[in-house]
């Protein structure tokens, strides 16, 4: 009995170490043809570059977008421990939190453009060995809402 609660113990302490958070750092370049924009794909850009420093419970990300509003470049920083994060941007403040939900980061944030309250809420997972990002990213704003599926790849 006492070998038998060794191993699980062991088996548990395995899986818990195992289920580290991964290490989303890198540069990631959109692929268009994979990327799914839903009700946005007339303001989807022709380019979109992510590069994200990711240590310990700190995440720091810069992305360029290139389309019909030129180019435009935002950077965002976040703890991965649920607090809230204010971030500036050319189009005001977005304040928002990051957590992860087993292997997913889950950024939820929150802004005021023209009065109007836009809400966000990212799921970023990581597929093929480290060199696939996908990030599901659901908008909710007055007139409704709407979920794009942007694929990146690591380069």
């Amino acid at each position: 009995m006492t070998r038998r609660l060794l191993a699980i113990a062991i088996l548990s302490a395995a899986t818990l170490l195992g289920a580290a958070e991964p290490d989303l750092s890198g540069t990631w370049l959109l692929n268009l043809s994979k990327s799914d924009f839903g009700m946005m794909q007339a303001q989807a850009p022709t380019k979109l570059e992510r590069t994200v420093v990711h240590e310990g419970g700190s995440l720091k990300f810069t992305t360029r977008q290139s389309g019909s509003r030129g180019e435009v470049v935002t950077r965002m920083s976040y703890t991965t421990d649920g607090k809230a994060s204010v971030n500036k941007t050319a189009r005001g403040e977005i304040t928002g939190s990051a957590k992860w939900d087993g292997a997913v980061l889950v950024i939820a944030s929150k802004r005021e453009i023209n009065g109007a309250t836009i809400t966000q809420t990212e799921r970023w997972t990581l597929a093929q060995g480290g060199k696939t990002l996908t990030i599901i990213n659901k908008v909710e704003m007055p007139a409704g809402e709407t979920e794009a599926r942007l694929v990146f790849e690591k380069q």
